[in-house]
């Protein structure tokens, strides 16, 4: 491959990392404040029942950050002359796909949380997807080409199972979420402001965001043959993290909104020095 093809993809590349990187961790700076400022505190992790929730919560929004920033470092180093073996290289292949997929599966339960799915069919359908990611894992590696700087330079078509795996499920889940919808409308009224618009506009712009990047990902990794491959990867654990993250943040507003709301007048000033901009 002509060798200004490749450098001209690997700044590409890393330019799209850093901007991903900059834009969710500005986003994680700019709500910290919500996160630790509210009554029932997403990361007090010592209260039950919902503990799990703010396990998941915290490893979704700031586990995809500090990989993040440690395949930055790993990078930087590689371009200042260090050099990874062949089988590091695939090492460190394998960790970015299960560390993608941890996350990936990690929001598609708090999605399923939120949307309170105890249908079995949506339980068969995430298995279904664990499955074939892990899969198309073991399948994908050996096949893989990289670099000297372990940047992608190929896409074996196994890999197409792993983005469409998890594009397909989050497709269902949103159905789902329109079905919820629309059988709750049909004997209620919603408004603005109410639960079930939130629930609807968070799922609508989750699912599109999600959506979106999946699908240019697996576009990236099907069609591209340079280390442009990999522009894409940065911004699939950027975007999980930000709509993960907030989906939960915002229907923890609007539960203590509502919460601050129904307390007795006496409790008024209290209340107002937990509300947040």
């Amino acid at each position: 491959m002509d060798t200004a093809l490749v450098v001209s993809g690997e700044q590409t590349t890393s330019a799209s990392a850093i901007a991903a990187l900059a834009w969710v961790t500005w986003d994680t700076i700019v709500n910290f404040g919500d996160e630790n400022s509210l009554p029932t505190d997403l990361l007090d992790i010592s209260s039950r029942p919902s503990s799990w929730i703010k396990w998941s919560y915290a490893f979704i929004r700031y586990i995809p950050i500090l990989h993040e920033w440690l395949l930055r470092v790993g990078f930087f180093i590689m371009s200042n002359g260090k050099t990874l073996s062949a089988s590091a290289c695939v090492g460190w292949m394998i960790e970015q796909l299960l560390a993608t997929w941890s996350v990936i599966l990690i929001v598609d339960i708090m999605l399923m949380a939120r949307a309170n799915c105890r249908d079995q069919t949506i339980w068969v359908a995430l298995v279904a997807e664990i499955v074939a990611m892990l899969i198309a894992i073991s399948l994908t590696i050996p096949k893989i080409k990289l670099a000297e700087n372990c940047s992608g330079m190929n896409s074996p078509a196994t890999l197409m199972a792993y983005w469409l795996s998890s594009l397909l499920f989050e497709t269902f889940l949103f159905v789902l979420t329109l079905h919820r919808f629309f059988r709750y409308i049909a004997t209620h009224h919603i408004y603005d402001g109410t639960f079930m618009f939130i629930f609807m506009r968070d799922g609508t712009w989750a699912f599109a965001m999600i959506f979106t990047v999946l699908l240019l990902n697996t576009l990236f990794y099907q069609l591209i043959h340079s280390p442009l491959i990999q522009a894409g990867y940065f911004w699939v654990l950027a975007v999980m993290s930000f709509t993960g993250s907030h989906v939960l943040l915002n229907i923890r507003r609007f539960a203590n909104k509502q919460l601050q709301e129904t307390l007795p007048t006496t409790q008024g000033s209290s209340a107002i020095a937990f509300t947040t901009p």
